[in-house]
């Protein structure tokens, strides 16, 4: 009989995209996969052909406390039901992302005394998962440190597997930008943008010397609504610049850039390390337990990059890290080979490992 393995992760990307990266991994040893998740995670666009997916939860853990509070008794009910589903499939291993649609199958599996390991995304445990960590067999990490790990749980660093495509790019070596040279600047704010760079990164522009702005060949992530005033400014002040809301290509946007400007998620991070790319990490100041900012850290104390805070992104501070890096492409050169160095471009596989060693009757990796 093929011996099933259970991956619970949350309806988000940043739960979902290392969940489908290793089912793909595990497929293709010809093992079986079942995904537990909400109705976000059923309907994820990218998830593998041949996975059977289960919908373990329909709570809202989105909105206020008394919201979430609802959603945490509905988990009780559905429990019971992931119980139910691990009886039946009896799973070899279960392998949770965190997210709170991972909680009712990895509180089955510790009833039903399941073995089961975590996979951590961030440099700061997330929520759901620092709820399991102690019943865990190993928690894979993407960092090499992990803040608020209970003392005592087995962690291994496999990273985050990240998408062909950036698998791809990473084969395009660093250019740095000599002399007079165009230079290419990334800016991204993630999924959903960050109006605070359309607001300063073209003022900061405004306080160059002249000849160094026109040297500037400007890819800006921006808000629908703050298009048509970014535009005109870099209009005015002689920019080459192209502006969208979301950019398909981004693989090819980071391979092209000598510098990004970007906040601090896991997925961001990777990106960039993998393919070898000096970026200015500006953390979104909001995010839980404040993970973007242990994310940053960890890629600057490698050389991979500079930090910021949000409330320190002026136009004077852009304007003067800009004019200095231009005026040092060695800097980014080896801010750029430090960030690949520190990366894990084969984090699929190394995850698919881990999982495949603590299958009964194999020898566990160290």
């Amino acid at each position: 009989m093929t011996q099933c393995i259970i991956l619970a992760a949350g309806g988000t990307g940043g739960h979902l995209f290392p969940a489908s990266a290793l089912a793909r991994e595990i497929l293709a040893r010809g093992l079986s996969v079942v995904l537990a998740t909400d109705s976000r995670g059923a309907n994820y666009q990218n998830l593998p052909d041949g996975m059977d997916i289960t919908i373990v939860t329909r709570q809202n853990t989105t909105g206020g406390v008394a919201t979430r509070l609802k959603a945490l008794a509905g988990m009780t009910i559905d429990t019971i039901h992931a119980i139910r589903m691990l009886r039946r499939l009896r799973p070899a291993l279960i392998v949770g992302f965190g997210g709170y649609p991972s909680m009712p199958t990895i509180a089955a599996a510790i009833l039903t005394r399941t073995p089961f390991i975590l996979q951590e995304q961030n440099a700061i445990l997330g929520r759901t998962n620092r709820v399991f960590a102690r019943w865990a067999k190993l928690i894979a990490t993407a960092f090499p440190h992990v803040g608020k790990m209970p003392r005592g749980i087995p962690t291994l660093r496999v990273g985050n597997p990240v998408r062909e495509a950036i698998l791809a790019a990473a084969k395009i070596p660093y250019a740095p930008s000599q002399g007079n040279e165009p230079f290419h600047l990334f800016v991204t704010g993630g999924s959903q943008g960050a109006r605070i760079f359309g607001q300063v990164v073209p003022e900061a522009l405004a306080l160059m010397p002249e000849a160094q702005r026109l040297r500037i060949r400007l890819t800006l992530q921006c808000r629908n609504d703050d298009m048509e005033i970014i535009k005109a400014r870099l209009a005015e002040l002689g920019v080459h610049a192209e502006t969208a809301p979301f950019f398909s290509d981004m693989p090819e946007r980071i391979t092209s850039c000598q510098l990004a400007i970007a906040r601090a998620g896991a997925s961001t991070i990777s990106e960039l390390a993998v393919i070898g790319r000096p970026a200015l990490l500006v953390p979104y100041p909001f995010a839980m337990d404040d993970h973007q900012t242990a994310n940053a850290h960890s890629l600057v104390e490698a050389g991979g990059g500079w930090h910021i805070s949000n409330g320190n992104f002026t136009t004077k501070a852009v304007a003067d890290f800009l004019t200095d890096a231009m005026t040092n492409p060695q800097k980014l050169a080896t801010a750029a080979a430090s960030a690949k160095a520190w990366a894990m471009p084969d984090a699929s596989a190394k995850l698919c490992e881990t999982v495949l060693s603590l299958l009964p009757g194999k020898e566990p990796l160290s």
